[in-house]
């Protein structure tokens, strides 16, 4: 398999193709799990949210949780927050970006 030093997931929230339906909020851990095994050692995996209704904690937890029993335990990781213009009435933000070192 191929590996590489920087790979990004940021799947739609809900998308359906002749592959079936993908649902960020069941599915992402099926996506995460690929990403996590092409990424190289030392490489950088950026991921991206877009619900709602999962909180930037509980989506870091299910990330890390997934990353440790893929056997692609994550060194560091920082949070990024959308920017100005990406504003949020209620200061939680749907768009959550993890920067994963592995």
């Amino acid at each position: 398999p191929r590996h590489y030093d920087l790979v990004l997931l940021d799947p739609p929230a809900w998308a359906k193709s002749a592959f079936g339906t993908v649902d960020l909020l069941r599915d992402y851990q099926s996506l995460l799990k690929p990403a996590l095994l092409a990424t190289a050692d030392d490489g950088v995996l950026i991921c991206c949210n877009n619900l709602a209704k999962v909180s930037m904690q509980d989506w870091r937890e299910q990330v890390l949780r997934c990353a440790t029993k893929t056997g692609r335990p994550v060194r560091d990781w920082q949070e990024m927050l959308p920017a100005g213009d990406f504003p949020s009435q209620d200061n939680q933000p749907p768009l959550k970006t993890l920067i994963l070192q592995l």
